[in-house]
């Protein structure tokens, strides 16, 4: 359960991704990422976590980055599915539809709500 005491972004930041970011840096030959890369991605995962507890009626879309780095800590599952209740008091769907358009399609939304979001970052965590 929540802690209506603290904010999401405090929710968050106290968050173990730990298990998450060893796994990442571990899997170098998937993504090519060295563990500075790892954990300035899991810093921008945070971000998006906290924006989706902010703003949970907006189409959030991540950056591929960030998208990977989530399908780890789902892949966590026990982990994810206590990180979600206590950020979101509920388990946090991803669904994988919105990032990649069926084979021969083009979702055009996409880009469009990734650059919202991107804005979004901007404008919480660099104004």
């Amino acid at each position: 359960m929540k802690n209506s005491n603290q904010t999401p972004e405090s929710r968050v930041r106290h968050l173990n991704l730990k298990p998450v970011i060893e796994q990442l840096v571990e899997r170098k030959k998937q993504h090519g990422w060295s563990r500075t890369q790892v954990l300035d991605i899991s810093e921008l995962y945070r971000m998006f976590l906290i924006l989706c507890a902010k703003y949970p009626k907006r189409r959030l879309v991540p950056t591929y980055e960030v998208d990977a780095f989530w399908h780890q800590h789902i892949l966590n599952t026990k982990l994810y599915a206590k990180h979600s209740q206590l950020i979101f008091g509920k388990f946090l769907h991803h669904y994988p539809h919105d990032a990649r358009p069926a084979k021969g399609k083009r979702h055009v939304d996409i880009d469009r709500h990734m650059a919202a979001t991107l804005a979004l970052v901007k404008k919480e965590f660099y104004s």
